[in-house]
């Protein structure tokens, strides 16, 4: 409004739709303009794809196991027990103990006479342990004083080594001392026992001495 000369001068200005892009009469009036909301339009495209992420550090559950494999793996290496880990010929060293050792049993039926002997011929090398060790005995009936069976090692047929002695007590039926050096036998030798002077009353004795084979 412009007042001049005593008159009231009145101009109106209309405001441009371009001082308020979108309009043709000046900025909306808020309350009387904001319609109800419109439909959401469509998804936009995708966006292009980020940089793979870092690595994990914690692994993942295990997979399921695989199928059988229809080939054999390697061999493994030879086992660390003497027989089990064989990579050549076998001795009866390396077998375990019950297999390596044979009995050889000495029968005296009634009362052993004064001398008597019982031959065993050997059929393959063996070795008589020292003292005699796992020589067992039995008696029918039993001494009535010590009586000391001898071991001896015939080799080439008329040569005689001691190799030791079963004392046959009287404690009980199987009750003996053992001592001696012992020894190897080769195949053709004989492993002899000898009884001593008749005893007045042990009858039915059995010697069992317990060999290893080599």
């Amino acid at each position: 409004m412009v007042v001049g000369n005593g008159r009231e001068i009145v101009m109106a200005y209309k405001i441009h739709y371009s001082d308020y892009p979108g309009t043709d009469t000046g900025p909306p009036d808020p309350l009387r303009w904001v319609g109800p909301q419109g439909n959401p339009g469509p998804p936009g495209e995708d966006g292009v794809a980020g940089p793979p992420g870092a690595a994990s550090t914690v692994p993942g559950p295990p997979g399921p196991p695989g199928a059988d494999s229809a080939v054999p793996g390697p061999a493994g290496p030879p086992g660390t027990t003497t027989f089990a880990g064989l990579t050549g010929q076998a001795t009866y060293a390396q077998l375990p103990v019950e297999v390596q050792q044979i009995p050889v049993v000495f029968a005296f039926s009634g009362k052993p006479a004064t001398g008597a002997l019982v031959n065993a011929p050997m059929a393959m090398a063996v070795t008589i342990p020292s003292g005699l060790v796992g020589t067992v005995v039995y008696d029918t009936i039993q001494a009535t004083s010590n009586a000391v069976f001898t071991v001896n090692k015939i080799s080439g047929g008329t040569t005689i080594t001691a190799l030791g002695t079963v004392t046959v007590t009287s404690a009980s039926h199987t009750s003996a001392s053992l001592a001696g050096a012992g020894g190897s036998l080769a195949v053709g030798d004989v492993l002899q026992c000898v009884s001593p002077v008749q005893d007045a009353t042990l009858s039915d004795v059995g010697i069992t001495i317990l060999c290893s084979r080599v």
